[in-house]
């Protein structure tokens, strides 16, 4: 994965020509922990390969795990069933969305989350990238039936 990454950043930035692949994946790195949006890469099989720095925190994952385990064991009860099935969509080739929220120090975070299949040369190494905006830190949103959802309430 990461000599796709680095042919992809070169043949998009040019001027990456004559970086290091090691300076590189730092940049990519550096340029996905900027960002409070939690980033995965999961496998069709919705195994864990790669995850930035706010998908640690908000899924309580230590960043040198190396990853490799099941996205869907790191999921509250609440999200699990709509995580499968989106899973399963993404798995397929379907661009997938759904609202989700993960357990903090802090209380809840709401996240809305959204499952990207990337074309690869073969379906059995295809990639998904999993990108979740961060929606609010302290309680549901209002607006996409958020606080009926969690809350029972309307907002």
């Amino acid at each position: 994965m990461e000599k796709a990454a680095e042919t992809y950043a070169k043949a998009l930035f040019p001027a990456l020509q004559t970086v290091s692949p090691a300076t590189l994946l730092d940049l990519q790195s550096a340029m996905l922990d900027a960002t409070p949006d939690c980033i995965k890469v999961l496998s069709r099989d919705g195994t864990l390969l790669m995850m930035n720095r706010a998908g640690c925190l908000a899924l309580n994952v230590p960043r040198e795990s190396g990853f490799g385990m099941p996205w869907l064991s790191l999921l509250p009860p609440e999200v699990y069933e709509e995580g499968k099935k989106a899973l399963t969509k993404a798995a397929g080739g379907e661009r997938v969305r759904f609202q989700g929220k993960s357990r903090s120090p802090g209380g809840f975070m709401y996240w809305d989350n959204i499952l990207i299949p990337l074309v690869t040369t073969t379906a059995e190494d295809g990639l998904t990238i999993y990108v979740s905006p961060a929606i609010s830190r302290r309680q549901p949103p209002c607006g996409l039936n958020w606080k009926k959802r969690w809350s029972g309430n309307a907002c």
